[in-house]
């Protein structure tokens, strides 16, 4: 029996390594970087790309605060996502976004707080700060529903029409939503609208209008960011989908 020992041994290696034993790196702590950080929109929206590790067969949220000091002002946004975690780094997008009128955001220094949330037998917080140049560019590219189809400036600048169209699966019922952003004269104008969406299942356009924030600078013509949300549901059945979009508004 002695001599079997070392046998015995390596076949329970070989048995436990073709069951698919977990590998070292999915016991690593959950983790989170901010890799990039681009300026939208003449100032009213950010773009911040995190890389995310966590250990699989759980879900994440991460959560981020960004401010920027611009002369006498500070611009603030926040953003938020979720998804899967995975047996890999992976890199998540956050649209952040000026939650009331703020300051717009330029190139530059700004400090952003992150905090990933993994949902598993036991939740986990990890809070992450750092300093990142933020740089102009242009958006991500979505190939999502909804698209726009038309922005439209209207009243002065304190209304705006947003034709939008997507597709989605027939008898759901739910809100087209559409949140505009647009940097104006150094300061943000921000403003929300929603319409009743019943699906068809086949593309379809569904018109929302978006009234302001007062306290806030009024709309005007050129790039603005919208944030696109749509959802139905119908029984146990639902859809949802939130592409951010950056269009222009025309008269």
């Amino acid at each position: 029996m002695r001599h079997r020992t070392p046998i015995v041994l390596a076949l329970a290696a070989t048995l436990l390594a073709s069951a698919g034993a977990i590998p070292a790196a999915a016991t690593a702590p959950p983790a989170l970087r901010l890799t990039a950080a681009t300026v939208l929109t003449l100032g009213a929206a950010v773009d911040l790309r995190y890389m995310v590790f966590c250990a699989p067969a759980a879900t994440f949220t991460v959560s981020v605060t960004l401010a920027q000091r611009t002369g006498r002002r500070v611009a603030t946004a926040t953003g938020e996502t979720e998804a899967t975690c995975t047996a890999q780094a992976q890199s998540v997008l956050l649209n952040a976004v000026p939650t009331t009128p703020s300051a717009t955001f330029r190139p530059g220094s700004a400090t952003a707080t992150a905090h990933l949330r993994v949902a598993a037998d036991r939740p986990i917080e990890v809070r992450h700060t750092t300093k990142r140049r933020l740089v102009a560019g242009s958006p991500t590219p979505t190939a999502a529903d909804p698209r726009v189809v038309r922005a439209t400036l209207i009243r002065s600048g304190d209304t705006a029409q947003v034709e939008l169209r997507l597709t989605c699966p027939s008898g759901l019922a739910g809100r087209q939503n559409a949140g505009l952003y647009q940097g104006n004269r150094g300061r943000v104008a921000t403003g929300w609208g929603s319409a009743d969406l019943t699906c068809t299942g086949v593309p379809q356009r569904v018109l929302v209008t978006v009234q302001r924030d007062v306290t806030g600078e009024p709309f005007t013509l050129g790039p603005a960011m919208v944030d696109a949300r749509a959802w139905g549901c119908a029984g146990g059945d639902c859809f949802a989908a939130r592409p951010w979009l950056v269009f222009p508004l025309t008269r």
